[in-house]
């Protein structure tokens, strides 16, 4: 009886510590976040009072200075509006309320249309897209929402445009997977591979956290918000993906999207 009750108590602490170990976790998520939200509102915010104020205080004094006073006061609102929507829609897929409409899609017709369509803009974006050639010219099918995976797309493309080097490109493949979701299913993989200066092994499984990114001194804000990633792992996930990074082989950050085929 007395060894019993010792093992349940040791139960119960264990309980105890992995809840209080949660909770520590969740605080320190939390205070990351607001940091993060703090600093990245703080650049376009001090942009628009300054444009401001130049223009009320008749620094602004020719036309041609107003309008590059103004055009840099919209560019700042710009910025402002899309820290706002992806801090909604991060919020959003925290809480588990998204509701995804899915729908079935050959992966690699998707992606062969996508870079047809997509690449030259890409370009003029200073991004080259590549995509290598199926070994299979059968339908592979998933179940996901194209909108919403097209927003996976382009923000794991954004962030290799922003970090990938002084040439940025992006070889996207499409195959099959070893891993598979059971014994008798087959997983879709979607490789996005570029060659810039990458991150560090010890990093790569934090790019998906809020805020995250490589530079701890974040002087890089102008480069984005730093919830693309973690957007589009909250994405992936939602709609029964799998989301990882790993070392793209010669140098580069790979991330990999898997799917369950239909």
């Amino acid at each position: 009886e007395s060894g019993g009750t010792c093992r349940r108590l040791d139960d119960r602490g264990r309980g105890v510590r992995a809840a209080r170990e949660e909770r520590e976790r969740y605080e320190r998520n939390r205070k990351e976040l607001l940091a993060g939200i703090s600093h990245d509102l703080r650049t376009p915010l001090t942009a628009l009072r300054g444009y401001a104020s130049g223009i009320l205080d008749g620094i602004a004094r020719t036309e041609e200075k107003r309008t590059h006073y103004v055009t840099q006061i919209y560019r700042s609102s710009e910025i402002l509006q899309h820290l706002v929507e992806n801090l909604f829609l991060f919020s959003k897929l925290d809480l588990g309320r998204v509701a995804f409409n899915q729908a079935t899609v050959d992966l690699r017709a998707y992606f062969a249309d996508f870079v047809a369509e997509r690449a030259p803009w890409y370009e003029d974006q200073g991004l080259a897209l590549h995509l290598e050639p199926f070994d299979d010219t059968e339908p592979l099918l998933v179940r996901l929402e194209p909108q919403e995976f097209q927003r996976v797309v382009e923000n794991i493309l954004g962030n290799s445009r922003k970090y990938g080097g002084e040439q940025p490109s992006v070889d996207i493949s499409i195959g099959e997977g070893e891993e598979k979701e059971d014994a008798s299913g087959r997983t879709a993989v979607v490789r996005f591979a570029d060659h810039g200066p990458g991150v560090p092994e010890a990093e790569l499984g934090k790019l998906f956290e809020s805020f995250y990114r490589t530079d701890k001194a974040r002087s890089e804000t102008q480069k984005g918000s730093g919830l693309g990633l973690a957007i589009a792992r909250g994405v992936v996930t939602g709609m029964g993906g799998r989301i990882h990074a790993e070392a793209t082989p010669g140098g580069g950050l790979t991330i990999v999207t898997a799917w369950p085929v239909s």
